[in-house]
């Protein structure tokens, strides 16, 4: 493998993942077609998940709560996977059970210039995607008052990420797993 000053590549995170996943008929890389089933997938695997509640803010005696927690975690995880799916930046690897897929994870490698989230990619998003439920009409009225606030808040993540890692030059970041609760 090679390794470079400005980070793991991706090509070198395929090679080295498909060395481990090539043995395994029910493990395999996921593709751009696979990306509605790995929404829903992920979605629903987080869908009784304490953070993704609280981020969502939406009353717990609200009769459609859950469904409004699952179109907001589809938004998030169709943006989250959809770098990783189709402009390459990490991989998704998926896991079959009873001929459909049960799980998945996403992994993005990652150096000290790799960037996150930029305007270009939240743009994108938008475009092929419409806004985030949270502020869509129609649907924004749903969430409690704090939701926005409440996701934004959890950029703290990303920074105290760096800082942790800017003394490496590469590494993996394991940045979902999901796997479907009847698993």
């Amino acid at each position: 493998m090679r390794w470079g000053t400005s980070g793991l590549k991706n090509k070198d995170l395929i090679a080295s993942l498909s060395e481990q996943i090539e043995n395994h008929n029910t493990v395999s890389f996921l593709t751009k077609e696979d990306e509605d089933d790995v929404t829903e997938v992920m979605a629903r695997s987080f869908i009784n998940d304490p953070l993704f509640n609280w981020m969502s803010n939406v009353d717990e005696a609200k009769p459609n709560q859950k469904e409004l927690i699952l179109d907001l975690n589809r938004w998030i995880f169709k943006f989250t996977n959809g770098r990783a799916l189709r402009r390459k930046k990490g991989v998704v690897i998926g896991a079959q059970a009873d001929g459909s897929l049960a799980g998945a994870m996403t992994i993005v490698p990652y150096g000290p210039n790799t960037s996150d989230v930029d305007f270009f990619s939240v743009l994108l998003s938008i475009i092929k995607m419409g806004p985030p439920p949270v502020h869509k009409k129609g649907t924004k009225g749903q969430y409690g008052p704090m939701a926005v606030k409440r996701m934004d808040s959890l950029k703290i993540l990303v920074k105290r990420r760096k800082e942790h890692m800017k003394k490496h030059s590469r590494w993996i970041f394991l940045s979902l797993v999901g796997v479907l609760h009847e698993h």
